[in-house]
Formats: structure tokens, sequence, C-alpha cells
């Protein structure tokens, strides 16, 4: 059997595997999370695994689209770690809620490298500043990927070559770094503002396991470039395939099938992080069996799921300044009272 099928058969069969298991952890979701705005994000997180495995392995099987397949996984990348970031959120009560709850909690100093910039005051400020930390890398993310979809038609992207000032590779993947290093950073930070409060949905294999599939696929790609760019990945090696691979497609075929098998493993911690009985705050005994208190049809609670407009919403508030609800009405009562209602005679 030549390489090239036996690697298709057993990607195929982990890729399996693992929409198997993400989507009997969904479908528990769907029927047993009582809480709409939180089950929304966290099947939002679940998807990972099913559209991670699954482009990966279209685009390793029909490698001359492989650009637009890692193109949906990239982008989703993005919205799956904003979706982390609103469900810590929503389970602390929403933003004026937190915003109310921090300020009352010492200040959350930054850490190396930025320890240097000026600490975000506790409250409305550091739950708005942490967003728009999270929330930038979505546009950032799908604004190179149109950048690598444009470079690559033109024969101008160069994979895997860092230090070519002619090409868009070394650019886009120093942006992309800094964006995510950033989103990562604001997560932790806005973790540490918060871990008391979070204690009760065990915070913190949940922050493990998404941020093991984001930054560990993501550096494992620019790796295995590395390895390519420095000859240790070369048409040398004997895959057997009918039409010989270059090095560069080598190289990402490679990357393709480590994360298809990869996501078999995360797709079974996503069942220890993301459990449901986290979720069951009425069950009074964890590891007690679930019965379903979800009224809306299971196919409503899925569309809202996949409904994403919610992020350019996300995306236009986060110029305004987060209030407390005592802000917000004294806020609606001085507009009230500034307003000419009444005409003085």
């Amino acid at each position: 059997m030549q390489i090239e099928t036996l690697a298709y058969a057993i990607s195929g069969a982990f890729t399996l595997l693992s929409i198997l298991l993400s989507g009997w952890l969904i479908w528990t979701h769907l029927l047993y999370n009582p809480s709409a705005a939180i089950r929304k994000h966290v099947i939002r997180i679940l998807m990972m695994v099913p559209i991670y495995s699954l482009t990966s392995y279209l685009a390793l099987v029909f490698n001359d689209r492989k650009l637009s397949f890692e193109t949906i996984r990239d982008c989703y990348e993005a919205f799956a770690l904003y979706s982390f970031h609103c469900f810590l959120v929503e389970f602390l009560g929403g933003q004026s809620v937190l915003a109310n709850t921090l300020r009352s909690k010492p200040q959350v100093m930054h850490t190396t490298p930025f320890c240097c910039v000026k600490p975000w005051a506790m409250g409305g400020k550091f739950v708005r500043l942490t967003t728009i930390g999270i929330l930038q890398y979505i546009p950032t993310k799908i604004l190179m990927s149109i950048v690598i979809l444009f470079t690559s038609v033109a024969g101008a992207y160069g994979e895997g070559q860092f230090f070519n000032p002619l090409v868009s590779y070394g650019y886009v993947t120093f942006i992309l770094n800094l964006s995510q290093c950033w989103a990562l950073y604001c997560l932790i930070l806005f973790f540490l503002g918060t871990k008391e409060e979070l204690a009760p949905v065990r915070p913190f294999p949940k922050f493990l396991a998404i941020k093991a599939v984001i930054f560990f696929t993501y550096w494992q790609s620019l790796t295995i470039s590395a390895l390519e760019t420095l000859g240790i990945i070369s048409e040398d090696w004997e895959i057997g395939c009918p039409n010989c691979w270059d090095a560069q497609k080598i190289a990402s075929a490679l990357n393709d099938f480590i994360i298809c098998v990869e996501m078999l493993i995360f797709a079974i911690a996503h069942h220890y992080a993301f459990a449901i009985e986290d979720f069951l705050h009425s069950s009074s005994v964890i590891g007690t069996t679930p019965s379903s208190n979800v009224k809306a049809p299971l196919l409503a609670n899925f569309m809202d799921a996949i409904n994403v407009t919610d992020v350019s919403k996300d995306l236009k508030n986060s110029r305004h300044e987060i209030l407390t609800k005592k802000q917000a009405l004294a806020a609606k009562y001085d507009r009230v009272s500034m307003s000419p209602t009444t005409t003085m005679w």
C-alpha cells in the first residue's frame, strides 16, 4: 500500500472518530445545558474539533485546494477564542455585572513582557480592554487570510520563506504572531482577574483545552514550515505518490495529517473539560444523570449557536465604555433631565 493511501485512511479514521466524539458532546449540551447564552458559546468552542479535523482532512486529500480549507480552519480559530471569552463573561453574569464585581477586587498588574504598561483599572475598563484585546484577533485573522489568498494567487505568498522580503509569508506570520499573543495574553489577564468567581465552572482545564488547540497547532505549522525551509523535509522523502510532491506539499500534508490525529486527543480532552455536569447548576450532586430541561427545539438551539451576527455587534459596542447597572441608570437619567421635553412659559 502506498504511503499516500495509508495516510488518507488513517487520517480519515481519526477524523471520523473526532467528529463522532465531539458531536456526542455537542448533542449533550444542546439537550441538557440550561443556559441559552452559555450553551451557544460552549457549542461554538466544541465545534473547533470537527471543523479542524474535517478541513485538515480535506486539505490533505484535495491538496490543490488546501488553501481554501485551511483558511476556514484558521478563521474559525479566532472565532472560537473569542467565544471562550464570551462564555466566561456570560457565566459571570454579563459585562455590566462583571464590571461591578471587579470594582471591589485587587488590581491585576501586567506581567512580563508588558510589565511597563499602566494597569487597567478594575471594573468596566478592565472588561472592555481585555475584550478588545481578544476580539481584535478575529478581524486580523480574516484580513491576513484574505492577504494569503490574494498573494497565493499572485504567486507572492512564499510559504515557509520567513526571511524573503519579496513575499508576504514573513509579514503575515509576524502580524499573526503579535495578534495571537496579545489575544492570549488578554485572556490570561482576564482569567487572573476572575479566577475566584470562575472556580465553580473549573476554568483551568477549559482554558488549557482551547489554548492547546490554538497555540499548539499554530506553532506546529510554523515548525514544520521551518523544517521544510531548512531542508530537513525535502523531495528526498519517499512517499510513494504517483505524482511526486515537492517539499512544500509534503510539509503541508504532514501538518494536516498530524492535526487530524491530534483532534481525536482534543475531542477526548473536551469531554473532561466541558463536561455537562459543570453547567447543571440546578443539580445538587455532580455526577447524577441529567434530565433535559431545554424547552427550545434542538435545531433552534444549534442555529442560535452558529449565528455569528453577535460578533459584529460586539465589535461595534467595543468602542463604548462598559457601565455598571447603576452607572447606566444614572447616564440615562442625565440624558432625560437634559433633554428639552418641557417648555418654560
